[in-house]
């Protein structure tokens, strides 16, 4: 039969300052590889996700850059999971309409310029174009790319996978 203190946070605190050493690298590493247990979920979770765009079947077009962004990091005091692709906050809270300015168009023109392989002006005018789309009321059509909300649909199962690496990695320590 297991026996169950309950425990309150003040007191959770106390007791993990008191705990070994060993035990809270045990601890580590079971946070970190249930953090990294989590990226195919992640992954799942990004496939899965609906479009960001109204009535578009089919959602974003180029998703292997995202898709392979996840990441696991420990941390101080625990493990972190993030997608290292710049434009992630985006795809995972929408964004509004909004004009472009200079640099967003610079960065539209190399974007058109890598992946169309068209020449300087040419890139150019379709950048301009793309931001003139992107602008609000009058000066474009102004679409709102709609939250997808990845992570936030992944969240009870990482939690899930977190826990349970975190009781075998104790469970393991303490069995030394």
């Amino acid at each position: 039969m297991i026996q169950t203190v309950p425990m309150t946070l003040p007191q959770w605190v106390k007791w993990t300052v008191m705990l070994p050493d060993r035990i809270m690298a045990a601890a580590h590493r079971g946070v970190l590889s249930g953090a990294l247990r989590c990226l195919p979920v992640m992954a799942d979770a990004t496939r899965e996700a609906p479009p960001a765009t109204v009535g578009s079947p089919r959602g974003a077009v180029d998703k292997r850059h995202y898709l392979q962004a996840w990441r696991a990091v420990a941390i101080q005091r625990g493990s972190r999971v993030y997608n290292a692709a710049i434009y992630s906050p985006i795809i995972e809270g929408g964004r509004r309409p909004a004009f472009v300015n200079r640099a967003g168009i610079r960065n539209l023109e190399g974007w058109v310029r890598r992946n169309l392989k068209t020449p300087r002006q040419e890139s150019f005018n379709v950048a301009w174009a793309i931001a003139r789309t992107m602008a609000p009321g009058p000066w474009g059509k102004g679409k709102r790319l709609l939250p997808r909300r990845v992570m936030g649909k992944a969240v009870p199962l990482m939690i899930r996978y977190v826990q349970d690496e975190l009781d075998r990695a104790l469970k393991l320590e303490w069995a030394r």
